[in-house]
């Protein structure tokens, strides 16, 4: 809106505006206007708005290093519990039975079949070429 469209308002003015379809933010302005409060009031306002914003930032800040830290804390502890197990069992390759390890290393097989698996079986062939 140019400049030259404004007009000043009074609070006596502002008094009588009934809310209508104004958005909350905008009908709040006017309940503030109302009170009649002078430039000082608006600048402490204003310097209370920016403090909280700071504390606010800092806040936000100090839970994100928080985070981090958590973070990387679980992170050396799971390496830690890593380089704990390769060493369990490299002692346990000294004294156990090759064959018995073989079996423990082995996992099991999905059941589930891949298309890999169906080709190899002998049903072979590309599905749904539509020839």
């Amino acid at each position: 809106m140019p400049n030259v469209d404004l007009k000043p308002l009074h609070t006596d003015e502002v008094k009588d505006v009934e809310q209508g379809k104004k958005p909350k933010q905008l009908w709040g302005a006017y309940e503030v206007a109302a009170e009649g409060h002078d430039l000082q009031y608006f600048k402490d306002l204003l310097a209370q708005h920016e403090v909280d914003m700071r504390e606010e930032a800092a806040a936000a800040e100090a839970a994100a290093e928080e985070k981090a830290a958590k973070a990387e804390k679980k992170k050396s502890a799971k390496k830690s519990k890593a380089t704990v197990s390769d060493d369990d069992t490299e002692m346990m390759d000294d004294d156990a039975d090759p064959e018995a390890e073989e079996e423990g290393a082995k996992k099991p097989k999905s059941t589930k079949k891949r298309k890999k698996d169906a080709e190899s079986d002998g049903e072979g062939g590309k599905v749904g070429l539509g020839r």
